[in-house]
């Protein structure tokens, strides 16, 4: 189905939500503090939350799309009459590999969603179990900044939705966090991380309470803000308190002098909270009900997905100046270069059959050219048996193809 897409501010129902909500006091410990964000509930859409559903047998069933195994989709059947809410960077652990959710999805009842997700888990590709469980874990901030960033661009720059993140990216920011806060996984499997240090996690927790009339929590880090997540409904909020928390804990646990204690005050939250309106929005089909609205601007990223006019959940980001400034600038380079024969070279060094030729060689529309050469990239990713070591070569080739880098002697030094 062809995207409909449109460009401006904040919508004013979102905008809304964020300007009317109050800022509570501070909850603090080491480096990590923590601003309630307060507002009444929003009654509907009313839907269950990811991590109590999936523990009814009788309510979800998630697995991989099939036997072989797709690394960016999972199949989730929803078997209840309560739709189900599934929060961005949520982890699902089991079956072939450990992955999140692309974005945040709102099942409807009686529903079965092929939903779009990245994979957490680099070194594994056998089967676990049949169906996923919850890791109890969502990804950590700046990890899931660098995805949602990945996930918007794969959005904007494709002429129908596309859910995409840029895999490799994902592994080698997990990589990063097991390097910072001194963990190891044998399979790269970012719940590793979040296990090795429980004990540090669980005291962190133990520090944040959720309160009266809480639908949200803005985050600072290192006295900085790191980021806020917001849902419609208090008691959502509330089951999925302890999952965010962690996610916040884990960064601050990454920081260089995590028991350093900081001391950012009310005014500072409130002042991120009133720049997030002006942050400028495209909205897109969303996988599951609603709207899917991505924001942009030179200060914050972020998300929020909008169901009958309301913001089921909204996340933000800010942005890390120097190295989001580079992701901006590859992108802008994507989208204005192209190499060609890409066909031949997946063809030649054992990437799959040889897709079929395309008009579009022939100085035809270039973006309708990155959108058929990214399909035929996701076609391999999907064939059954493909590893996460294939997967990585293909998403580089496609990256270094799009900027027109001599991508054949990269591809073999870097898979090597």
């Amino acid at each position: 189905m062809k995207k409909e897409t449109t460009s401006r501010t904040m919508n004013k129902d979102l905008s809304k939500r964020i300007s009317k909500s109050s800022v509570g006091q501070a909850q603090r410990f080491r480096n990590l503090t923590l601003f309630p964000l307060l507002a009444k509930d929003i009654k509907e859409p009313e839907y269950i939350v990811m991590i109590d559903a999936i523990v009814d047998k009788r309510c979800v069933t998630i697995t991989e799309v099939s036997s072989g195994g797709s690394v960016p989709n999972l199949m989730v059947t929803n078997e209840s009459d309560k739709k189900i809410l599934i929060l961005d960077g949520e982890e699902l652990i089991g079956a072939k590999q450990n992955r999140v959710a692309n974005t945040t999805i709102l099942l409807d009842a009686n529903s079965k969603t092929v939903i779009p997700v990245s994979c957490t888990e680099q070194g594994r590709w056998r089967s676990m179990s049949h169906k996923f469980s919850h890791s109890k874990t969502v990804m950590a901030p700046k990890v899931r900044k660098k995805k949602l960033m990945s996930v918007s661009h794969s959005l904007k720059s494709s002429p129908e939705p596309c859910y995409a993140s840029d895999q490799g990216e994902v592994w080698s920011e997990i990589a990063q966090l097991h390097s910072k806060v001194g963990t190891h996984s044998p399979t790269g499997a970012m719940h590793d991380a979040h296990e090795s240090r429980r004990d540090d996690l669980s005291e962190y927790k133990r520090h944040f309470k959720p309160i009266d009339k809480q639908f949200g929590v803005l985050a600072f880090i290192d006295g900085k803000p790191a980021g806020a997540d917001m849902l419609s409904l208090g008691k959502a909020f509330k089951r999925n308190f302890g999952i965010l928390i962690e996610s916040y804990a884990m960064e601050a646990l990454s920081s260089s002098q995590p028991d350093r204690e900081t001391l950012p005050e009310r005014e500072q939250a409130e002042q991120f909270l009133e720049g997030l309106p002006g942050l400028e929005e495209s909205d897109f089909e969303s996988v599951g009900l609603g709207r899917d609205c991505r924001y942009d601007g030179p200060e914050a990223v972020g998300a929020a997905l909008m169901v009958d006019d309301t913001p089921v959940h909204a996340a933000f980001f800010t942005r890390d100046g120097s190295s989001d400034r580079r992701r901006q600038r590859s992108n802008e380079q994507q989208d204005g270069q192209m190499s060609p024969g890409f066909f031949e070279f997946i063809q030649n060094s054992g990437g799959g059959q040889s897709p079929p030729q395309t008009p579009l060689y022939g100085g035809g529309d270039m973006d309708n050219l990155r959108q058929q050469i990214f399909r035929e990239v996701e076609n391999e990713m999907q064939n059954p048996g493909k590893s996460a070591g294939e997967l990585t070569r293909l998403q580089a080739i496609y990256r270094r193809m799009i900027r027109g880098e001599n991508y054949q002697d990269k591809d073999r030094s870097e898979t090597s």
